[in-house]
């Protein structure tokens, strides 16, 4: 083969690497907005055990940067203080965190970090001491548990992540780390780092991005 033909071969080699890279290249969306919903299990703030993690999210998403307002909801909170707690309480909760997507390896490894204001009731009452818990002088008296707390986050996922012209799809395994202070459990509160996993599935849509004019071949 000649020295002269070898640069047309090279720009048609080239070519035929670039075009199918560049056509599956679809950016997705600068701007979109959805829904996420997480599953997630384990936890526990001292004597309670958070059980199922149930959370609802809105999202809206600019470029990479994501930020969620979720609403997580723990259905079953057992308790080992029966006698403080009742056997079971609900925990609900509101709360957003503002989050990175970095894309890695066809998917994305994604920081967040935000703050979530939880609550936590029985619907039965328990029979408290005055000395326990400081709200009379003595003797005992009827209480429904009810706690409360505002809880930082920092959440950590990695998962795989598909962009349409004008869709985004994603789902991620995550690792949620609250730290979680009950401040109105008597006697003194109780306050401890709460670390449970789960699964986010993320499903969003905004305008179609518009792509540049393909200028390779004009180039080459």
């Amino acid at each position: 083969m000649s020295l002269a033909a070898r640069p047309g071969m090279l720009r048609i080699a080239l070519l035929a690497v670039l075009v199918p890279a560049l056509a599956s290249a679809e950016p997705g969306p600068s701007v979109a907005v959805g829904l996420d919903y997480t599953f997630g299990h384990g936890g526990h703030v001292d004597e309670l055990d958070l059980g199922m993690r149930l959370e609802a999210g809105l999202f809206v998403r600019v470029h990479r940067w994501q930020a969620t307002i979720s609403f997580p909801t723990h259905p079953h909170v057992r308790s080992s203080r029966p006698e403080r707690d009742t056997d079971e309480l609900v925990g609900l909760g509101v709360g957003g965190r503002l989050a990175y997507h970095l894309p890695v390896f066809g998917g994305v490894v994604k920081i967040a970090g935000g703050v979530t204001r939880r609550w936590m009731f029985a619907d039965k009452d328990v029979t408290r001491t005055c000395t326990q818990t400081g709200e009379c002088i003595a003797g005992t008296y009827v209480e429904t548990p009810s706690y409360h707390a505002w809880a930082p986050q920092l959440r950590i996922g990695i998962g795989p992540e598909k962009r349409f012209p004008s869709m985004v799809m994603a789902a991620s395994f995550d690792l949620i780390v609250e730290a979680i202070g009950l401040n109105d459990v008597p006697p003194a509160g109780i306050r401890e780092v709460s670390v449970m996993g789960g699964v986010t599935f993320t499903i969003g849509g905004g305008p179609k991005r518009k792509r540049p004019p393909a200028v390779v071949a004009q180039n080459l």
